[in-house]
């Protein structure tokens, strides 16, 4: 090479400069036209802190719900993320009003307002998954631990083996706030979607599964689209063979690795306890859960089956009723992290084969991901984790009435778990996590406007100062709307900043909220 001649890397690294200078002016001058520029755009978006909750939550879909009549309710979550168990007992709900929350001397005192109180409930089942608003005024959550125990037939709340958290035999529970009472659901035999309750007297029987996408359509039917569980088997018996502890399932007993002596009178209390084999499943059940009526005071349900098992898939209601699933990963996907391009319409109204049909295709693998429907009919996808089980930045759009995925705009940041958010003109994606770290949350809110279909930017989140100044950054909280242009965090993983400047997880629930509103110019 002439010792003159720039470095292909160096020339690369020129375009690539000036590449990200046309974008960045470019972005500038779509800005200017529109007649702001993205600070003073930004700053529509006013965010305080608000009333900490009582007990610190956490989990992949913590239960929040707005009620009729203006009362916020959170339901479950875990204290932590390892070991995973959620909150029970007269601790597990707690309810708020939203006029104390939104009131100025709230947004005054924040952290320190005592808008949050327990509603007096001893729930005593691991509810921590969705919690949903039925017609009737009272609410629905289901049970969030995923480790189904063979042996939990009995319907009291207490699993057999205490070593270890199970599902139990309660999938989900009907709450009434008012009356203080709760009524459980119990889970079909054998946690066989379709299969009777072992609640005998029960018509409706509700599957036990995690990571499933729910969600809740127009008329207050409620879907649940795969997920996964934990399929544990008995443990195995104790015995003592020639002075040695041995454990038997079935027929077949075989001696301890640690070779233990025993004796005959005592084996039961020497030889320690075993867990029984595990069974990891990927699901393929979808739900469509009717709720109650006079006929049927706990709801009904009905079940169908997608010819692929999968795992934090998305769905969403279209404009036209149906709703479009998409994604996840599962035992017969591509990829090293099995995700799928495929993706599945399902027609709620319809009965027999034609009511779930192949879709197209996605353009990007994803999981984890989010979707909105955006007021054009057009549903927008975001972010996930790929195939590679990298974090993307990368969206599309699926029109419904050609049936087509379209490449959209990236989103500044990379994010997966993360909440979309109509307030106002404005689409919020609210915080999420990153691949790269252990757990690397986002302290921050990308803002997309749906008329210009162009971002604005993001914005963070939590300020340092405050309960717990250390603890920024968010996933795995409850978000509520409160209303047109206000929306609400609750609790969530928060994380501690680290000497990179990014957000790593503690694993520790919080007891934070964060309120945002968007104002309209002058």
């Amino acid at each position: 090479m002439n010792p003159t001649t720039p470095h292909p890397l160096a020339l690369w690294g020129k375009r690539f400069t000036v590449s990200v200078l046309l974008l960045v002016l470019g972005a500038g001058v779509s800005l200017l036209h529109a007649g702001c520029n993205p600070k003073q755009l930004i700053s529509r978006l006013e965010t305080w802190e608000g009333p900490s909750i009582n007990t610190g939550r956490m989990s992949a879909s913590l239960g929040g719900a707005l009620l009729k009549d203006g009362r916020l309710v959170i339901v479950g979550g875990s204290n932590k993320e390892s070991p995973f168990v959620p909150v029970s007992g007269k601790q597990a709900i707690e309810v708020a009003d939203s006029k104390c929350i939104l009131s100025a001397e709230c947004k005054r005192d924040g952290a320190n307002c005592k808008c949050w109180k327990y509603a007096d409930i001893d729930l005593k089942y691991g509810i921590g998954g969705a919690i949903y608003p039925l017609p009737d005024g009272r609410l629905i959550g289901f049970s969030s631990v995923f480790v189904f125990d063979r042996e939990s037939y009995r319907l009291d709340p207490k699993p057999i083996n205490d070593k270890s958290p199970t599902s139990g035999s309660v999938s989900a529970v009907i709450i009434d706030i008012d009356k203080k009472e709760f009524i459980p659901i119990y889970r079909p035999e054998e946690n066989t979607a379709g299969r009777p309750s072992i609640n005998k007297a029960d018509k409706l029987a509700l599957m036990q599964r995690a990571f499933e996408r729910s969600l809740q359509l127009k008329d207050g039917r409620i879907i649940r689209v795969g997920g996964h569980v934990i399929y544990k088997n008995s443990p195995p018996t104790k015995a003592c063979e020639q002075g040695l502890c041995h454990y038997c399932v079935d027929q077949e007993c075989e001696p301890s690795s640690q070779s233990i002596v025993c004796t005959e009178e005592n084996f039961q209390t020497v030889c320690p306890f075993q867990e029984g084999s595990s069974k990891f499943t990927v699901l393929n059940d979808i739900e469509i859960y009717t709720p109650p009526d006079d006929k049927n005071p706990k709801g009904s349900v009905r079940v169908l089956k997608m010819d692929t098992a999968r795992s934090s898939v998305g769905a969403i209601e279209m404009a036209n009723g149906k709703i479009l699933i998409t994604g996840g990963w599962g035992p017969t996907g591509f990829g090293p992290n099995e995700n799928y391009l495929t993706t599945y319409i399902l027609d709620p109204n319809q009965e027999g084969a034609g009511a779930l049909i192949r879709g197209p295709d996605n353009i990007d693998y994803r999981e984890d991901h989010a979707m909105t429907v955006l007021a054009d009919g057009r549903t927008f996808i975001t972010g996930g984790t790929d195939h590679n089980g990298v974090t993307i930045n990368t969206t599309e759009y699926f029109d419904p009435k050609t049936g087509v995925f379209r490449d959209a705009p990236e989103m500044t940041i990379a994010r997966e778990d993360h909440v979309p958010m109509i307030l106002g003109p404005w689409l919020l994606f609210i915080g999420g996590e990153s691949t790269g770290k252990s757990d690397l949350v986002h302290n921050s809110v990308e803002i997309f406007n749906v008329k210009t279909g162009k971002y604005i930017g993001p914005k963070f989140l939590f300020s340092a100062v405050g309960t717990k100044a250390s603890q920024t950054g968010v996933t795995d909280f409850a978000a509520i709307k409160l209303n047109d242009t206000t929306g609400m965090i609750i609790g969530g993983q928060q994380g501690q900043q680290d000497r990179d400047g990014e957000y790593v997880s503690s694993g520790v629930g919080s007891n934070r909220t964060l309120l945002f509103q968007y104002q309209a110019s002058n």
